[in-house]
């Protein structure tokens, strides 16, 4: 997988707060995401939860391999058909 790490600001974990969406989730997800879009600099990540809340997850690519999360969401309707 390209997504060596991932850097996880307090400001970054305060929005996803805002969202309702813990650090695990997050996690669950980006270990078994369905999709990535690619978005210039950044990748929407689509999956589940273990619970299965699917969410949408933006990653802000630094270098090979580094990415910043920006957000997380629950994943709107169309979203959730991908």
């Amino acid at each position: 997988m390209f997504i060596k790490d991932i850097i996880v600001t307090k400001e970054a974990e305060h929005h996803i707060t805002k969202h309702k969406v813990k650090r695990k989730e997050v996690l669950e997800v980006l270990n078994n995401f369905k999709y990535i879009q690619r978005k210039k600099k950044r990748l929407l990540v689509y999956g589940k939860t273990n619970s299965g809340r699917i969410l949408t997850i933006v990653l802000e690519r630094r270098e090979a391999g580094l990415y910043s999360l920006m957000t997380a969401r629950d994943g709107t309707k169309s979203e959730k058909g991908l």
